[in-house]
């Protein structure tokens, strides 16, 4: 399908057939299907041009219909598009082409990278099965429950010096609640009640949780504050290090506990004296050391590779926007 900006997306997308597919495709009632009638206009020109965000506008101002939003075959064919010549329109569609491949290679990369890193927390964390494989004495791992290495976070912003309000984001972690919202601020005027999050503390959402909503305040992060509503906490590093839990919290592991303490209704939800009887092995030092530097060399490498991919998205859009008129 193709891209759209966010403000017409889902209007008067488009998709090309390729040659080489070996089957024929069956378009439903509200497709308009149709090819080029002479040898003067290159599909992939046409189909990268009605990605174009004037196409878009055309599509959503004279779209009709109230349970389906259409464009009708009429309007469709009356839509007035610019085109070069032939050689023009093979190398532009060309250059697209070459771009549209590279961000594929890059989004699998991306996907093959997640699969990765998502491996090897199960496998570090599983540490009967891995230590067992490496021959490690298991006498060098041990059992604790979360009540032993947890306090519990009872800082308050008592004189509401602390402005920095903050939500919980299941993609981005601590995220200010003004982007979390679009500028719009939910917090209450008096935040006095309000939980502080120091650098190395950690919060959840008891609600949403299962989601994956809990966030790890980063050392160089400043300090901010949650609403009341959420949990927070920190770890007693004489024993575990933070960023060692913090990937065990996206491990199996955290998870089958998560699911069998969580108390059941609407939503899963998960108070701090259930996840406190939760069970976690905790190797030497040394160990969780490497297991923290392992996963983050692979997590950096992943957010390089994003970064290209967000570009090439960007180059990409911007080529669909000024190379069609």
């Amino acid at each position: 399908m193709a891209d759209a900006s966010e403000d017409y997306k889902g209007i008067a997308d488009a998709a090309l057939i390729e040659e080489s597919l070996p089957y024929n495709i069956i378009a439903g009632l509200h497709t308009i299907a149709f090819r080029p009638n002479n040898q003067l206009m290159d599909s992939k020109f046409i189909f990268y041009s009605l990605q174009n965000i004037n196409f878009k506008r055309y599509g959503y101002k004279i779209g009709t219909g109230l349970k389906v939003f259409g464009i009708s075959a009429n309007n469709f064919f009356n839509f007035n598009l610019k085109f070069p010549n032939i050689l023009e329109q093979n190398k532009i569609s060309t250059i697209i082409n070459k771009l549209k491949n590279l961000l594929a290679l890059y989004a699998k990369k991306s996907s093959c990278l997640d699969s990765c890193i998502a491996y090897f927390i199960r496998t570090f964390y599983d540490y009967q099965q891995f230590f067992k494989q490496k021959n490690v004495q298991s006498s060098i791992v041990k059992s604790f429950k979360l009540n032993d290495i947890l306090i519990k976070n009872n800082i308050r912003n008592k004189d509401s010096s602390i402005l920095n309000v903050e939500s919980i984001s299941n993609k981005e972690g601590f995220i200010s609640q003004k982007k979390q919202f679009d500028n719009y601020q939910v917090a209450s005027k008096d935040l006095s009640n309000y939980y502080v999050i120091h650098p190395k503390d950690f919060a959840y959402n008891p609600s949403r949780i299962n989601v994956g909503s809990i966030a790890y305040k980063n050392p160089n992060d400043v300090k901010g504050i949650v609403s009341p509503l959420y949990v927070s906490f920190k770890c007693k590093n004489d024993i575990i290090l933070d960023k060692y839990l913090w990937y065990w919290f996206k491990s199996a592991n955290f998870e089958h506990q998560r699911v069998r303490l969580s108390e059941g209704g609407v939503r899963d939800t998960l108070s701090f004296n259930q996840l406190s009887k939760m069970k976690i092995s905790i190797p030497s030092f040394e160990i969780q050391k490497q297991t923290i530097k392992f996963l983050e060399i692979l997590i950096q490498y992943k957010e390089e590779i994003d970064l290209k991919l967000n570009n090439l998205k960007l180059i990409k859009n911007t080529l669909l926007q000024n190379m069609f008129l």
